[in-house]
């Protein structure tokens, strides 16, 4: 309860920023209004219930933060309004890179003249590039996932410009490609404005070109910042439409619209907080199973055996677990995943017990090693030919083999805490990538091709 009675209140103060920022150009009333369609949207709902998700809520907090403190810096000329804002902006970078374009936005507003905006962007890009050096050392790249392709540069601006705009529009405002509507309605009201509201939403979304966007309730937390701007530029809009009407159809015509709005954003919560309701029971009913400690191995998508451990440990039960972890993208290599697991990490003995909670199964250790020995005694193909180059801690693989009717594959290996361990294999989507590598972790590279003959492993210890 303390975790979503915490994440309720940062809403409450993204909410509050919001409203203080609709101020800037609103009455108080719509600027009211821009909190309350904020407050009952989705990203908002979901946020407040959503238990990874808090590097996205506090990160959209200082966003608005550092937006709000700039233009009051626009008002007052005040410096200290100015380096609070560069330092709120590094805080919302520092929480996630997705919060990254803001000063960009900068631009968009005219009240200073150009030249001084620009000196103002040069430092807050001076805050960008450290920050993008020190994610560079930690990380031996600029980071994303190396199991999703990288995007071209057609598929990049369909992506921006139409699959997400279309699928989050559709989850969080019932009409697909509805931000673009509020930004038309704008134009034709206020050019300037539309077009400032059109290129906040597109930079608001840019980040996520990189990642797989899909209509999940689960996945809308993401475009909290974008909720934000909508939500202020539905009040924009409701306000210059009420200054157009005769005063005695004023009331009516905005209480329509409010309503309108509100039915809108709040006709799928019922259909949300079911999904996220199953959802929240399958983990904790999972946690609980694995908190008896009856099992030796957990196999699940690579993302839950993490939140299975962290939960167990800090939020449910308060215990240190002694388990295996074994993820994986897809939920359907359990043989190959296991084998490899016992045949160059650690050996796993009859009795071991294997909890598999997407099916509900508990399966024993030697009901596998027919299936096992079968794989053992499969021809291999020839090991794959990856270019390794350690450097400090940051290893860097290049795919210089020349098969392409396969796929090439990672197994990670490295320990959570004292007791538990977690092995699983991605995917590799890229050519070249780095990875941050520590002593005692292993990294498997394997060939598969589309029969399923698997090649020996090329093994990289740390």
């Amino acid at each position: 309860i303390g975790y979503h009675f915490h994440n309720y209140l940062v809403i409450l103060m993204n909410a509050i920023v919001i409203y203080k920022i609709a101020r800037f150009y609103l009455p108080g009333f719509y600027s009211l209004l821009s909190s309350l369609f904020f407050l009952f949207s989705i990203p908002a709902f979901v946020n407040i219930g959503a238990l990874s998700w808090r590097h996205y809520i506090w990160g959209s907090l200082f966003t608005l933060l550092s937006f709000y403190l700039y233009k009051r810096f626009e008002q007052t000329n005040i410096r200290k309004f100015l380096i609070s804002s560069i330092m709120c902006y590094l805080i919302a970078i520092l929480f996630k890179s997705a919060f990254a374009p803001l000063p960009l936005a900068f631009f968009f507003l005219p009240k200073l003249r150009p030249s001084k905006r620009i000196k103002i962007f040069g430092i807050y890009m001076c805050i960008f590039l450290f920050y993008l050096i020190w994610r560079v050392y930690i990380l031996g790249g600029f980071g994303g996932y190396f199991f999703i392709p990288s995007p071209t540069v057609s598929e990049s601006i369909f992506t921006i410009l139409f699959k997400i705009p279309y699928i989050i529009s559709k989850t969080i405002w019932k009409i697909p490609f509805f931000i673009y509507f509020i930004s038309i309605g704008l134009y034709f009201i206020k050019p300037r404005l539309g077009i400032c509201i059109f290129l906040m939403s597109l930079l608001s979304i840019s980040p996520f070109i990189f990642t797989t966007v899909d209509n999940s309730y689960g996945f809308a937390p993401r475009f909290i910042l974008l909720s934000a701007i909508i939500s202020i530029a539905i009040s924009f809009l409701i306000y210059y439409i009420s200054r157009k009407i005769k005063n005695d159809l004023k009331n009516y015509v905005v209480s329509f619209m409010c309503a309108l709005i509100l039915v809108l954003q709040v006709m799928d919560l019922p259909k949300a907080f079911s999904e996220l309701n199953i959802q929240g029971k399958f983990v904790k009913n999972t946690c609980q199973r694995l908190s008896n400690q009856k099992f030796k191995i957990v196999y699940d998508r690579y993302v839950w055996i993490y939140n299975y451990f962290y939960l167990v440990k800090n939020q449910f039960f308060k215990k240190e677990l002694n388990l295996v972890g074994i993820g994986t993208l897809t939920r359907n290599n359990l043989a190959l995943d296991l084998y490899l697991y016992q045949k160059y990490i650690c050996s796993l003995s009859e009795e071991d017990n294997i909890f598999i909670p997407s099916q509900g199964k508990v399966l024993k250790y030697r009901d596998l090693r027919k299936m096992l020995g079968t794989l053992e005694q499969k021809q291999k193909l020839k090991k794959p030919d990856i270019r390794l180059n350690i450097k400090s801690h940051i290893l860097k693989a290049t795919i210089v083999d020349k098969r392409t009717d396969g796929v090439f594959k990672a197994y990670f290996f490295s320990r959570l805490g004292e007791k538990n361990i977690i092995f699983y294999g991605v995917p590799i989507n890229k050519k070249s990538f780095s990875c941050p590598i520590r002593k005692g972790e292993q990294i498997l590279f394997l060939f598969i091709s589309p029969g399923k003959k698997f090649s020996v492993p090329l093994v990289f210890r740390g």
